[in-house]
């Protein structure tokens, strides 16, 4: 065991004196990135590991090792690795704002050469609008925004520019945390002679589900019958935090028709009418389509989730929205290394 160290050891400082005679040879960069990164021993008062700051250290000197400015790496096999582990796994769960952050953090560090920062680009635009996670959208508008839309990204013709800009002006107002407007739009389940506007904003619940859907739309059909399972379960359990707004489509009169066969507990709306175009501002291109709104009308999901799990996703909106509480609320001067 300790002849085995000993020639790690060898190996090791053989390696760091290769690196410091000869920096700019690409094997001397490739065994450079490969070396760990040393992360201080950061120490609460009561003596503990403070891991918060060690986390910190770690995401601002993980590519200490590794030269953005050289798109030699694009070529190395681990290159892509070490971008997917820093991305996908250390950052992926962040908030919006952090990964921002660290996104414009490293395309700085690849600026001056214009075909790592190309591939950067590339890279990190494919990850992020094809993510699957809640809120990722939000990273591919900022990247978006501050890239392509920036006239950063030479390679990009006019009409893929445009793509761009049109995307985040019908994605933008839907991130989440923006809010919500007023959708005021009659209850045409109500006898003809009488027409009742509902307003979204007016709800007895901490959180709206806004769900768009078509009653001709089978998909929709099915997550209906399921909703009024969730929804009526939850309610039996006094555990319903929330309420359904449903916008229905289409023909006013299958919709007014299927609302009255299916006995719907929830505020239904439609007919096609209303104090804005909620289609477009939606952008509602599919059914269904939901997005839930808590007590601020702030967006808190804009995407289709299972429908059984909504109330585990309130309650864990409502966890993180508690730790975050309690977090700043015992916000003291932290190391910031």
């Amino acid at each position: 065991q300790n002849k085995l160290i000993s020639l790690n050891d060898t190996m090791v400082n053989f390696m760091k004196d290769l690196i410091n005679r000869h920096p700019d040879f690409l094997f001397s960069k490739m065994q450079k990135s490969y070396l760990n990164i040393e992360i201080p021993e950061y120490k609460l008062p009561d003596g503990s590991p403070d891991i918060e700051a060690q986390s910190y250290y770690f995401k601002n000197h993980y590519w200490d090792n590794v030269d953005l400015a050289d798109h030699r790496f694009i070529f190395i096999p681990s290159f892509e690795p070490k971008l997917k582990e820093y991305f996908t796994k250390f950052l992926y769960n962040q908030e919006t704002d952090t990964i921002n952050k660290y996104i414009d953090m490293v395309l700085a560090k690849s600026s001056s050469d214009t075909l790592m920062y190309h591939y950067l680009v590339e890279w990190l635009s494919h990850e992020f609008e094809t993510s699957k996670v809640i809120g990722h959208d939000a990273v591919f508008v900022h990247i978006a925004k501050t890239n392509q839309l920036a006239g950063k990204c030479y390679w990009l013709d006019e009409d893929v520019v445009a793509k761009y800009r049109k995307y985040v002006k019908r994605r933008e107002p839907l991130l989440i945390g923006k809010v919500a407007p007023e959708l005021v739009i009659p209850d045409t389940t109500l006898p003809k002679d009488v027409t009742k506007w509902r307003s979204s904003y007016k709800i007895d619940k901490p959180y709206t589900m806004l769900w768009f859907y078509d009653p001709t739309c089978h998909h929709c059909q099915h997550d209906a019958k399921v909703l009024v399972r969730v929804y009526d379960s939850l309610e039996n359990i006094n555990h319903r935090k929330f309420e359904v707004y449903a916008v229905g489509e289409g023909d006013t009169t299958v919709w007014k028709k299927y609302v009255k066969d299916s006995h719907f507990p929830w505020i239904n709306v439609g007919g096609n009418q209303g104090n804005l175009d909620y289609l477009t501002y939606f952008d509602i291109t599919s059914n269904p389509i939901m997005f839930i709104l808590n007590s601020k009308h702030e967006i808190i999901l804009n995407k289709n989730i299972d429908i059984t799990q909504i109330s585990t996703f309130l309650d864990e909106y409502e966890k993180l929205e508690a730790e975050k509480a309690q977090r700043s609320a015992e916000a003291t001067p932290a190391i910031k290394p």
